[in-house]
């Protein structure tokens, strides 16, 4: 198997997390520089930036299976931005929950673009359930005794969540 290595070239900052769309087309980027960037990869190029945030965005994904929202996790919360507006640079997002007990440290989309999981500073995991932008319904529970630092999907199961965090647990 022949691996290809390209860099990005766009943040100012050391970068936080990166995650491909299932499609292959973009990723999503976030960086201490508090800004979150969706990358063309054919071009190799930023897209659009959206920034302003006052904390530092820790990750992204996202957030719909047709890749129009994404997901950013500033703070103690998600910002959720509609890449449809067509604005490169964004500084307000379509809709901001925050409700996290402490800071949110990753979030990950399912494969239908219905539920968002996210993780926090405080050990939990919190399901949202999505219709586009708009909220269905939320979910949380106490996982982990300590800082929960990544949440993922289940492959094969989209009822469950996984997540690893500082207290050395699964």
């Amino acid at each position: 198997m022949s691996v290809q290595f390209s860099s990005l070239k766009g943040h100012k900052s050391a970068v936080n997390s990166v995650l491909a769309s299932s499609s292959g087309e973009h990723a999503v980027t976030t960086s201490e520089d508090n800004t979150c960037r969706v990358w063309d990869l054919s071009m190799q190029r930023t897209i659009q930036c959206f920034c302003g945030f006052e904390d530092e965005p820790q990750s992204a994904c996202f957030a719909s299976n047709d890749q129009s929202i994404v997901g950013v996790c500033v703070g103690k919360g998600v910002a959720f931005f509609d890449r449809r507006s067509g604005a490169v640079v964004s500084k307000t997002p379509t809709k901001y929950v925050s409700s996290f007990k402490d800071d949110a440290s990753a979030c990950c989309c399912n494969s239908d673009g219905t539920c968002l999981s996210v993780c926090d500073d405080a050990g939990r995991v919190h399901v949202i359930g999505m219709q586009g932008y708009k909220l269905t319904s939320f979910q949380r529970s106490q996982s982990h005794t300590n800082l929960a630092s990544s949440v993922a999907w289940h492959p094969n199961d989209q009822g469950k969540v996984l997540s690893a965090a500082m207290d050395c647990t699964v």
